[in-house]
């Protein structure tokens, strides 16, 4: 289950670490992205670091997947956007 103490202020320090150094490979996102500033961002990868940020210790990928990541930011009214509907756009 992914931790409810984190909040907006550790999104924000999770992008802005994302900014700064990147996104490994094996953390891209596939088919979902967040909307934080105007910027997106892997979903797990922002939950993960954001557990680092609020108790110094970064909650495993392998411990929620993908829906329940989009699912926990959009219960806490953030965009997210699913890439598969935004390619469906285009064809």
């Amino acid at each position: 289950m992914i931790p409810h103490d984190l909040n907006d202020k550790h999104y924000q320090q999770a992008a802005a670490y994302i900014d700064r150094e990147g996104i490994p490979t094996e953390r891209r996102s596939v088919h979902y992205d967040l909307v934080l500033n105007g910027k997106r961002y892997p979903p797990k990868y922002i939950i993960s670091l954001s557990s680092y940020f609020a108790t110094g210790e970064e909650y495993p990928a392998s411990n929620f997947n993908a829906v329940e990541a989009k699912n926990y930011f959009i219960s806490r009214e953030y965009e997210i956007i699913d890439r598969r509907l935004e390619a469906e756009q285009f064809v």
